[in-house]
């Protein structure tokens, strides 16, 4: 499973999700592998408001297929607004990533990849660490992302820099 939880108030959020889940479910290869992850609804409103979208399955097969269609929904809302989101692994690693651009979706596509092979199924850190981070792909240039934060065990897990720094 990968979750993807949005920054910004509830009702952005519940937006994000919603539209997120829904592009997705229309994808033929990922229809029925998605679901919201929703909050209750606060002392006075009506209805729940969703929290995260889910990405159900660990095939390698399903996230790949995940990975792109969530990088091309990325680049649809980038034209219009920063997206950032935290995309979370079964483990309790997570990677936070914020794109403006279409440009920006494309590394953050890239960065979703290593995050999403990195747990165990190839790829990923050789040290034992968990490579999660942060990402600001807005602030990149090409072959400079940056990336760095906390495993799912609380460590240190990269300089802040990434690759080649």
């Amino acid at each position: 499973m990968l979750t993807f939880a949005f920054d910004g108030g509830s009702a952005e959020a519940d937006t994000l999700a919603r539209n997120l889940a829904d592009w997705l479910n229309d994808d033929e290869d990922l229809s029925g592998a998605v679901r919201l992850r929703m909050a209750p609804p606060a002392r006075g409103e009506q209805g729940a408001l969703a929290q995260a979208t889910e990405l159900l399955g660990a095939a390698e097969p399903l996230l790949s297929a995940g990975v792109g269609a969530v990088a091309m929904w990325l680049a649809e809302r980038t034209k219009s607004r920063r997206v950032s989101f935290r995309a979370v692994r079964p483990d309790g690693a997570e990677l936070r990533v914020s794109a403006g651009s279409p440009a920006d979706a494309a590394a953050v596509r890239e960065e979703l990849e290593r995050f999403v092979n990195a747990d165990g199924r190839g790829g990923g850190a050789t040290d034992g660490s968990t490579p999660t981070g942060d990402m600001q792909a807005g602030d990149m240039q090409a072959g400079d992302a940056r990336v760095g934060g906390t495993g799912a065990d609380g460590g240190r897990t990269g300089d802040g820099r990434g690759p080649g720094a």
